[in-house]
């Protein structure tokens, strides 16, 4: 018997991925959901941005180092 789907109780089942972020020289790690952009996952931190892009990744005041196998960017 197949019974119907409540979106609300489906929604909750799905895990969302998240990846690790470690923020130096401050040793800071954040458990971002993946697809939030580097500049997104800051805003809610004590960590000072300084770029004067907004995040679009254009002004070359961003360092990132990928450590294991990601997607696309």
């Amino acid at each position: 018997m197949n019974r119907p789907q409540n979106k609300e109780l489906s929604n909750k089942k799905r895990k969302k991925r998240h990846v690790w972020l470690r923020v130096l020289p401050d040793d800071l790690w954040l458990h971002v959901p993946q697809g939030e952009s580097i500049w997104e996952a800051l805003q809610n931190t004590d960590v000072v941005l300084a770029g004067e892009c907004g995040g679009q990744g254009n002004c070359g005041k961003c360092k990132v180092k990928v450590l294991s196998e990601v997607g696309e960017p």
